[in-house]
């Protein structure tokens, strides 16, 4: 089984799933085996998952970040915090501190990733990670 071919799927998928009414979104994807399906749908979710917390992200340093001054990771997890809140990604039952536990993870996880499609290889958000002075590299 080759996984490598799944990607561009995933792009064109995740594509025309955004175009969707909301209430109705639905996806109805053949594969040759079970095997294959079983992983194309955790690949598809993993990889929607991964770019709708990246999104967020940006949206909160766009939002809620001034240009050239330095924010620490807990400044940037409160108000992500706030929209993974609004985005019904996690339901009523979701307490603030799990919530704000995953805005953390995400804010931590984009920080330190070397992903290509981070949004610091990306182009997106440049040096924004300072390290304590304490710490050398």
């Amino acid at each position: 089984m080759t996984h490598g071919l799944d990607g561009p799927h995933a792009v064109i998928t995740t594509a025309l799933f955004a175009g969707l009414p909301a209430p109705t979104r639905k996806i109805l994807a053949f594969a040759d085996s079970r095997q294959r399906a079983a992983f194309f749908a955790w690949y598809l979710s993993d990889t929607y998952d991964r770019m709708f917390h990246r999104h967020l992200l940006l949206d909160t340093v766009l939002s809620f970040c001034d240009p050239g001054v330095s924010y620490g990771l807990t400044e940037l997890a409160g108000p992500l915090k706030d929209l993974l809140r609004r985005s019904s990604l996690y339901g009523e039952s979701a307490t603030s501190t799990s919530v704000a536990t995953e805005a953390f993870h995400r804010v931590l996880g984009e920080a330190v990733s070397d992903e290509r499609r981070s949004l610091r290889h990306t182009g997106l958000l440049d040096g924004w990670l300072q390290l304590p002075g304490w710490l050398e590299p």
